[in-house]
């Protein structure tokens, strides 16, 4: 028994290690604030679901971005909110903003993919040629519109990062990790052309672009189009590209609770059953059973006496420096002696939600529930 957990062990650190170094390797240095050659005008859109507390402060933000970047308009469009979200939108002083509601263009209750028919009405309403998307809880750097659209002179479909804004419990910093290492991981993808992924919470592309993948999107599944449409493009021999300047994040909040932080996660996991992109379907498969053998290494430890605990706690320890260093920027370091503890939680918490998402058909999301 100690073998196979030392083996098990032994071939997760090699993996691991290696993977760790080549996401790392590839991620670029900020580059500094870039001068626009377009007089494009740009439509930021955004769809809204009961986001009263949130939605000022994001479109004030988005507003401020776009002022920088010249002519623009703000596209919101309100999916069925049951708050105050369209009220407090129409009371900003924004004046190049627009309202569109959703009920007014879809009458099937049942439909499933709200959030896909809000951003295609939105889309397909804008009035310039180049679009962004982010999301109603985010709020955008003051340089993300000119530094999305830069990218996007020279490449089709741009995508990049997300940032959290989150509290210094375990729940916040396991989440900032987990969104940290997703972003490395899509942008060392896109670099190489391995595998393509994408959030609408920080996209840009052009809308003929967008409005040709729209013919054949799957309404099947309640979220995702960001990924389908990036891989989409990516089939098309369209040129992708990750925009890492940190001018150009978003900031969106992190989940408060437990809870809520797990029904994000099955959500996100059972969207990669759309995937059309074989190279992202063998990384996530690849990584979740490399986390597999880490979770059943630790396991079979436990049974192994004395040497196994000791096999055990090296790597653990080995799992949360290397975690702490590749991964965590320094400014945003979480500390030491959380570090072991992150580490075993971030790797029970993904076997954990792979095996929910195979047997989980349903999800509750922004108060619905969808199957």
């Amino acid at each position: 028994m100690i073998l196979t957990a030392a083996g098990c062990l032994f071939l997760f650190g090699v993996f691991y290690v290696a993977f760790l170094w080549y996401i790392r390797s590839v991620w670029p240095t900020d580059p500094e604030v870039v001068q626009l050659s377009t007089s494009d005008g740009c439509s930021i859109v955004i769809v809204a679901r009961n986001e009263e507390h949130h939605i000022a402060k994001t479109l004030r933000a988005v507003h401020d971005s776009a002022s920088v970047y010249g002519q623009h308009e703000i596209i919101l469009v309100d999916d069925h909110s049951e708050d105050r979200t369209v009220n407090v939108a129409r009371s900003l002083d924004i004046s190049n903003l627009r309202v569109l509601q959703l009920r007014e263009h879809i009458s099937d209750v049942s439909h499933k993919a709200f959030k896909k028919a809000g951003q295609h009405l939105g889309i397909s309403q804008a009035s310039y040629p180049i679009i962004l998307t982010t999301d109603a809880d985010c709020e955008p750097g003051r340089y993300w519109v000119n530094h999305m659209v830069h990218h996007l002179q020279h490449a089709d479909i741009v995508t990049g990062t997300i940032q959290l804004s989150h509290d210094s419990s375990l729940l916040g910093h396991l989440q900032a990790h987990d969104v940290r290492a997703t972003m490395m991981t899509t942008q060392a993808g896109i670099h190489n052309g391995y595998w393509y992924s994408a959030n609408a919470a920080n996209m840009a592309f052009r809308k003929e672009d967008y409005l040709r993948y729209a013919k054949q999107m799957d309404y099947s599944l309640a979220s995702g189009d960001d990924v389908a449409f990036v891989q989409w493009a990516a089939n098309q021999d369209a040129k992708v590209e990750f925009c890492v300047n940190t001018s150009a994040a978003v900031l969106t909040p992190a989940e408060d609770t437990w809870t809520s932080f797990f029904r994000q996660r099955v959500r996100w996991a059972t969207k990669t059953t759309g995937y059309k992109h074989r190279g992202l379907l063998y990384l996530w498969t690849s990584l979740y059973v490399v986390q597999i053998m880490f979770v059943v290494g630790l396991v079979l430890c436990l049974w192994s006496g004395l040497l196994g605990l000791l096999i055990a706690t090296v790597s653990i320890a080995l799992k949360a420096f290397v975690d702490r260093s590749a991964i965590t920027p320094k400014k945003t370091l979480y500390p030491i002696w959380m570090a072991p503890l992150l580490s075993i939680i971030h790797s029970l918490y993904v076997v954990f939600i792979g095996l929910q998402a195979l047997f989980q058909k349903n999800y509750i999301w922004k108060g619905r529930r969808v199957s």
